[in-house]
C-alpha cells in the first residue's frame, strides 16, 4: 500500500494532475453513527472513523475531486449524477442454532436489510476450530463448540448462529476380545467420578500388575492392583485397604456403592457420604498418584463401564481402527479413548 501511494503521488505530480493526499491533508470527524455508515476497520469489523468506506467516497470525496477538475476545465462540461448509494441497516441469519455430527454439514443463509442495498457482500468466521465455515456453509470438526458470525463489508453488522458439534456416529473400527497392556500403559476417562460412581471391568492379571483400575488422586483412591492380593481402597488417604485373594486369570471387578466384588469376594469399603475424588477415572497399568506401573507389568482389558448411579456414563471395549491404531472406544459418549502413557498396547 505504501508503494502504491507513493507511485501515485509520483505520477500525479508528473503529469501535473491535481490530487488530494488522504494521507495528509484530510481528517475524519463523525458521530457513532456516521462512524458505522462511513468507516470501518478490516480487522475488527466496525467503525472507527479513520478507514472510510465506498460510500464516504462517494458522498465526501468524488464530488470534491469532480468539482476540481472541471474548475480547471479537464472535468465534465455538466455535473456528473452520482449513483445513489443505499447504506446496508443489518444483516439476520436463517438459522441462529445448529447442531451437527462431526464430519458432517450445513447451510447458513444471509440476508442483508434493506434488501436494495448498494454493497450486500458479507464476510463469515468461527470462533474456532469446532468448526469452519466458508460462504456460510458450516463444516463440523469436533466435539464442542463453536459461534459462526456473519459480518457486512458495508457498516460491519454482525449476526450469530450457535453450533453445536456432537461426536461422530461413525464406526472407524473392528471391535477386538481383549487389550494387551505391557508396562505403563493406562486410559483417561475423562469422567470425574463422585461418591454415587459404580464401575464394573473385566481383566486378565498378571503377578506384579499394580493399581490396574481406578482415579489417579493424591488423596482419595479407587482401585485395584495386585502383587500377592488384590487391594480395594475408596475413601481418604488414610482409609486402609481391603483385601481380595488374588490369582493370576480373568477377573470381573465389579464396585457397587461400598461394596465391591472381586472375583467371588466381597469388601466393603468406606461410606459413599465419606468419599469425593478430585481426578478423572482412570484404567490400566499404573500405580497409585500417577505414578508410572514399571517395566515388565502385564495385563488385559476386556471392557469397562462406568455409571452414576444406575445411569450408564461410559461403556468402554478395545477396538482397532482402521488406521492400525489399538485403543478403547466408548459406545455412550461415542469417542475414542487412547493410552495416555509411555508403554505398548497388543491385540488380545
Amino acid at each position: 500500500m505504501d508503494s502504491i501511494y507513493s507511485k501515485a503521488i509520483e505520477i500525479c505530480d508528473k503529469w501535473n494532475m491535481p490530487y488530494l493526499d488522504m494521507r495528509k491533508c484530510s481528517q475524519i470527524a463523525m458521530t457513532s453513527k456516521n462512524k458505522s455508515k462511513y468507516t470501518r476497520n478490516a480487522n475488527s469489523g466496525v467503525g472507527d472513523g479513520v478507514h472510510p468506506v465506498e460510500s464516504w467516497y462517494r458522498t465526501f470525496y468524488s464530488p470534491v475531486i469532480d468539482q476540481k477538475l472541471r474548475n480547471l476545465g479537464i472535468g465534465y462540461t455538466t455535473a456528473p449524477v452520482a449513483p445513489t448509494v443505499i447504506a446496508v441497516t443489518g444483516v439476520k441469519l436463517d438459522q441462529t442454532t445448529l447442531t451437527l455430527n462431526a464430519g458432517k454439514s450445513a447451510q447458513l443463509t444471509a440476508t442483508v436489510s434493506p434488501s436494495n442495498a448498494t454493497n450486500k457482500s458479507v464476510t463469515w468466521s468461527a470462533s474456532n476450530s469446532n468448526v469452519s465455515v466458508s460462504g456460510g456453509k458450516v463444516t463440523a470438526k469436533t466435539a464442542g463448540s463453536a459461534i459462526v458470525t456473519v459480518t457486512t463489508a458495508d457498516g460491519g453488522y454482525t449476526a450469530q448462529c450457535n453450533v453445536t458439534v456432537n461426536a461422530s456416529t461413525a464406526v472407524d473400527h473392528t471391535e477386538l476380545t481383549s487389550l494387551n497392556l505391557d508396562g505403563n500403559c493406562y486410559f483417561d476417562t475423562e469422567i470425574l467420578p463422585d461418591e454415587k460412581t459404580n464401575t464394573k471391568a473385566r481383566w486378565n492379571l498378571q503377578s506384579g500388575t499394580t493399581y490396574i483400575a481406578g482415579a489417579r488422586d493424591d488423596n482419595y483412591k479407587i482401585g485395584y492392583s495386585c502383587t500377592d492380593n488384590i487391594y480395594v481402597v475408596r475413601g481418604t488417604v488414610s482409609s486402609a485397604a481391603k483385601n481380595a485373594p488374588f490369582w493370576a486369570n480373568d477377573w470381573i471387578i465389579e464396585q457397587t456403592n461400598a461394596s465391591c466384588k472381586v472375583g467371588d469376594t466381597i469388601v466393603a469399603t468406606d461410606a459413599i457420604d465419606s468419599f469425593k475424588l478430585s481426578s478423572p477415572y482412570y484404567l490400566g497399568n499404573m500405580s497409585k498418584n500417577s505414578t508410572p506401573a514399571g517395566t515388565g507389568v502385564v495385563g488385559k482389558i476386556y471392557y469397562a463401564q462406568i455409571y452414576s448411579g444406575d445411569t450408564l456414563q461410559a461403556d468402554m471395549i478395545p477396538v482397532k481402527k482402521s488406521d492400525g491404531t489399538l485403543c478403547l472406544y466408548d459406545k455412550v459418549r461415542k469417542k475414542y479413548i487412547y493410552n495416555a502413557g509411555t508403554g505398548t498396547l497388543k491385540e488380545g
